[in-house]
């Protein structure tokens, strides 16, 4: 019989518990990595379906923006072809609308009208005196001031005057004439 201090007994339940403590630890790191690849992959499926859930819903954000931006472009574009239709008709019935231009006693006659009492900045630019007939002096009505006629002292304009009608703050008549 083999007695229990026997060297052989021993060696033997060493190499067998060694064996079998190698054996779980290998198929304990096996299963460890397999668990880690497991959640590896049901976190980036999730991701993935995050992902493709928020891409819908900016595709649908995006195709709302752009059915949105075809409508309004397409009533602009109804509007316009509606305005040019009637413009290109009125223009058709009153041939005499390529004649737009001011002379003297006109100028006069706009710049004393009474001035309109709106707020409105579009009214009160559009109520503004012309300058001097551009269209008589072949001058834009845009030139500087150191182009109009006359000297710079003549020029300027005090601020509530009518102008004359040889331009802005230029008056009738000269100096010594």
């Amino acid at each position: 019989m083999i007695s229990l201090f026997s060297p052989y007994l021993w060696l033997a339940v060493i190499l067998w518990s060694s064996t079998m403590l190698g054996m779980g630890y290998y198929q304990g790191h096996q299963h460890g990595k397999n668990g880690c690849l497991a959640d590896q992959a049901v976190a980036l499926e999730e991701a993935i379906q995050q992902a493709q859930g928020q891409a819908l819903e900016q595709a649908k954000a995006e195709l709302k923006t752009t059915q949105e931006f075809e409508t309004a472009r397409e009533k602009v574009r109804t509007v316009y072809v509606k305005i040019k239709e009637k413009a290109d008709e009125n223009i058709e019935h009153n041939p005499d609308y390529d004649h737009c231009s001011l002379d003297a006693d006109g100028l006069r006659l706009y710049n004393a009208r009474p001035t309109s009492t709106s707020s409105t900045p579009a009214t009160d630019l559009a109520d503004s005196p012309l300058s001097g007939s551009a269209g008589l002096s072949r001058r834009t009505a845009f030139d500087p001031v150191a182009q109009q006629p006359g000297a710079l002292s003549d020029v300027l304009r005090v601020p509530g005057e009518t102008q004359g009608a040889g331009g802005v703050g230029y008056p009738t008549t000269r100096k010594g004439e």
